[in-house]
């Protein structure tokens, strides 16, 4: 799905950040979901970030009480093991960071502090019967987090990659080799990953709560300014205006208005950068790009655009 060039090409248009989205006849389709009147815009933006954990933990192929070290406790690594979870895993999880650790503790995570690596390989092996677990989710963007991956986790075993590093190097080709280790990647979910992290949230399966700093949005460049330094773990700028006015649609040429009975008080989720979009004033304009690249409501992403009543 993800390595599909169609779905490349077919994200939302124009982006996370737009006050107003294009959505595709396919998006409506597969990926959008009304949001229970239980769950809050907090838990919903994390739809589409515990989709691609659910697609990481699916492709890691691994029977029900596995043991699994998670490396990297931050809002993906949080996510990650609460999704290993609750698919049956035994989860462990390491950071630097005491915060982090305290909050994957309370969540049922056997979180600990990573810093000495002797002691690190220690603990796991002291849980393992002296093998290592049986595979190792690199959540953590460090260079330096590939040493303790290859430390704990048991010869057969599995390293399943789910972050880039600064110096883009890889693990040493004889370890894989002389001990039959397994090395994936995994990017993006497919629908059905989306659909089950839906159903993780609105269960209840998966915990965010802890997770995000809500910024005003005449404040989002604070939400930039703080994350690299550490202080949060996940931003949520607050900003959509809600209302019960219709939301129209413009699908290959074709207008397309959800259903009223939807609309009514509703909430729709859908994917790109885990956007929650509610029900925006009646943007009944219909934009055509006049280079054929783009045509919805809302406008273009390229110039020489003209809108039609």
């Amino acid at each position: 799905y993800s390595m599909c060039a169609h779905f490349k090409k077919t994200n939302i248009i124009p982006g996370g950040f737009s006050e107003k989205v294009y959505l595709s006849e396919e998006h409506l389709k597969n990926v959008a979901h009304i949001i229970p009147e239980n769950m809050t815009d907090e838990e919903i933006a994390f739809y589409e970030p515990l989709g691609c954990c659910v697609r990481a933990i699916k492709r890691c192929e691994l029977p029900k009480k596995s043991k699994v070290l998670v490396i990297g406790l931050g809002s993906i690594g949080f996510l990650m093991a609460q999704g290993l979870k609750a698919f049956g895993m035994d989860v462990y999880g390491c950071d630097l960071i005491d915060d982090r650790i305290e909050l994957a503790n309370k969540n049922g995570i056997k979180a600990f502090n990573s810093k000495d690596l002797d002691e690190t390989v220690k603990f796991i092996k002291s849980q393992t019967e002296d093998l290592g677990v049986d595979a190792v989710f690199m959540t953590s963007g460090a260079d330096a987090a590939i040493e303790p991956a290859l430390k704990t986790v048991r010869s057969g075993g599995k390293i399943l990659i789910f972050a880039s590093t600064p110096k883009n190097f890889g693990y040493a080709n004889n370890e894989i080799y002389y001990r039959e280790l397994t090395v994936l990647g995994s990017y993006s979910p497919s629908p059905k990953d989306l659909e089950d992290s839906y159903n993780l949230l609105k269960d209840g399966k998966v915990n965010v709560h802890g997770i995000s700093t809500i910024f005003n949005i005449d404040d989002i460049q604070k939400a930039f300014d703080s994350y690299p330094q550490g202080k949060q773990l996940k931003g949520l700028a607050n900003y959509l205006k809600k209302t019960k006015a219709k939301f129209m649609l413009v699908i290959k040429n074709t207008e397309f208005i959800l259903n009223s009975a939807i609309l009514a008080n509703q909430k729709i989720t859908t994917t790109s950068s885990s956007i929650t979009s509610d029900y925006y004033e009646n943007y009944s304009y219909k934009w055509q790009c006049q280079n054929g690249k783009y045509q919805g409501t809302g406008g273009c992403i390229c110039e020489g655009c003209v809108r039609k009543s």
